[in-house]
């Protein structure tokens, strides 16, 4: 179904391939799809053997039934016109899940951001320097940063700073690491719309030794969050 509505083309190409980086959804969720497809498996499947499981992310699933059976999951709230009320259930995208929506627990997101800021990829049995792969910026994104395999990345005060987040309905979310610090940060929030980024990038600086709200960009003058979003 998804690549019949990618070929449904109801929206012209933007550039030649490698010409331009425009996030997209659809995009990431093809890699998904192309990777079900080499290993004829599902995606689920796929990551839990590949990835999950060898890095002990037990409590990491895409399917919001096991989640809430373990007892740990949270109670999710929205934004509505009438103002903030309780989201009755977790999203659900079959189609998109090599976008996201897996859901996590900070001790499991604090596993998978410590391999990466080793960058070895030995946990995983990858050859030296595969890894890097994932944090090479491809393009720039936005003042300062560069975005790699679906992460942002940019330098700040000498470090190398990647993350990656975003919002579902009752989630909003941010996580990533500093490669010279050894450092994983992973904000998690029940409610959408809300500034999981700001406080991410509170607590690097924080970890740098500055102030949390100390701009990651510009001349000082932006506020937080009107740093790009997800």
């Amino acid at each position: 179904r998804l690549m019949a509505y990618l070929r449904q083309g109801e929206r012209p190409p933007l550039a030649g391939p490698g010409e331009v980086v425009s996030y997209s959804n659809e995009g990431v969720a093809l890699v998904g799809a192309a990777i079900e497809r080499v290993t004829r498996r599902p995606f689920p499947e796929m990551l839990a053997a590949e990835v999950l499981g060898p890095l002990g992310m037990r409590a990491t699933t895409f399917d919001p039934d096991e989640a809430r059976a373990t007892g740990d999951d949270a109670t999710l709230y929205t934004h509505t016109r009438e103002g903030v009320v309780r989201a009755p259930a977790w999203s659900r995208a079959p189609a998109y899940l090599g976008t996201g929506f897996l859901k996590s627990n900070l001790l499991d997101l604090s596993r998978y951001l410590r391999f990466l800021a080793a960058g070895d990829g030995a946990a995983l049995g990858l050859p030296a320097g595969r890894l890097a792969e994932l944090t090479r910026p491809r393009g720039w994104s936005q003042p300062g940063g560069s975005y790699a395999l679906a992460w942002s990345v940019r330098e700040h005060r000498g470090v190398t700073v990647v993350r990656h987040g975003g919002s579902l309905k009752g989630v909003s979310s941010s996580q990533g690491f500093v490669p010279e610090l050894s450092l994983g940060v992973a904000v998690l929030m029940n409610v959408d719309d809300a500034p999981a980024l700001r406080a991410w990038y509170g607590a690097v600086n924080l970890a740098l030794g500055d102030a949390a709200d100390r701009p990651f960009y510009g001349d000082g003058h932006e506020a937080l969050e009107a740093a790009s979003p997800d």
